[in-house]
């Protein structure tokens, strides 16, 4: 019932086995599904190199249902996983790392 990448792992999956196949630099990833404002880092390791890529939430622009916004502490801040292919062969592992977590309402700026 997840509106995240938890709702769809198998999608997912394959966007880590393209980052760990074609190796994109300067990879963003933006999101508003938890209702949380947070920057992940992410490492994919493929042999012996690593791409990183950041993963930018933004918070509800108005979010008055609790159900709906994920709270700080539900929130997973670290994890590490087998990156797998469609076949089910590990091609690389992935690393996540969460920072700045704001359960408030707004909007997120972005300057690259």
């Amino acid at each position: 019932h997840g509106d995240g990448w938890e709702g769809y792992p198998q999608s997912f999956m394959h966007l880590l086995a393209l980052v760990a196949r074609h190796k994109p630099r300067n990879l963003y990833l933006l999101s508003g599904d938890t209702h949380l404002a947070c920057t992940a880092t992410i490492r994919v390791t493929a042999g012996d190199d690593t791409v990183q890529c950041w993963s930018v939430h933004t918070p509800a622009l108005f979010g008055p249902y609790p159900f709906a916004n994920c709270p700080p502490c539900e929130l997973l801040t670290q994890e590490a996983f087998d990156v797998v292919d469609h076949a089910g062969a590990v091609i690389g592992r992935c690393e996540i790392d969460t920072v700045g977590t704001d359960p408030g309402e707004g909007f997120t700026l972005l300057r690259v």
